[in-house]
């Protein structure tokens, strides 16, 4: 299967070229929340990871108890820092820092976890896991960063409590992938690229990396066929 960049990608990766013009707030902190689905009775909390002591987080009886000392919200990391969480079944390691509470949701009690940590470590993350992780790419990775951002910060506060989570639903986000120096670089590459104020940024989406095959854009949203170089095959 041959795959052909987007229009919008070659958009995006031929204004990479030109001189980048920072505009104000490039970095903001978002707030994510991570491993909702788990729907965690238990964990652990690192901090700094790989060096830190470790936390022990329970859920009983509607009571939150971290150390065995029963509280209602636990924080630990700073922005540039690291904190490892494990649990039965994965163990990931997240940029920034991790804030812990208790809520009772009409599901029934729960634990919350967000993670607060800077826009470029969250593009550099969500960049890794939408593409496979493959890095044989990195022009079109850089496209895909500059989209991975702009989605972010137009579709912050889209959850009540926290900007994005870590599923498809927003975007997929698990903490540091392998490599992230390189990751860095590359979401670090069009921090600066500004679309057309004509570009409506909530309209940006594209499609995951999961080895299927991709239909042309005519077909999806019923357009005229588009020449032959960037159609599907």
């Amino acid at each position: 299967m041959i795959q052909k960049i987007s229009l919008l990608f070659i958009f995006i990766l031929s204004r990479l070229v030109l001189p980048a013009h920072a505009g104000q707030d490039q970095n903001p902190v978002l707030s994510v929340r991570i491993l909702e689905k788990q729907n965690l009775q238990e964990l652990e909390v690192q901090s700094p990871a790989n060096g830190g002591v470790w936390n022990r987080i329970k859920l009983t009886r509607s009571l939150l108890s971290v150390n065995g000392k029963a509280e209602t919200r636990a924080v630990w990391g700073s922005y540039d820092s690291t904190v490892k969480i494990k649990t039965a079944n994965l163990t990931r390691i997240y940029p920034g820092q991790v804030n812990l509470y208790y809520k009772d949701s009409g599901s029934g009690p729960e634990i919350v976890i967000l993670n607060q940590l800077n826009l470029d470590d969250y593009v550099a993350c969500v960049t890794a896991f939408e593409s496979g992780h493959d890095r044989s790419q990195p022009e079109y990775l850089k496209a895909l960063a500059v989209v991975v951002r702009a989605y972010a910060v137009s579709h912050r506060r889209r959850h009540l409590d926290y900007d994005l989570c870590d599923l498809s639903h927003c975007q997929v986000y698990q903490g540091l992938p392998p490599h992230f120096n390189f990751w860095r670089q590359i979401a670090q590459a069009g921090a600066d690229f500004k679309f057309p104020a004509s570009v409506d940024l909530k309209s940006l989406y594209f499609h995951r990396c999961c080895g299927g095959v991709l239909e042309s854009a005519d077909q999806i949203w019923g357009r005229r066929p588009l020449p032959k170089p960037y159609r599907s095959r």
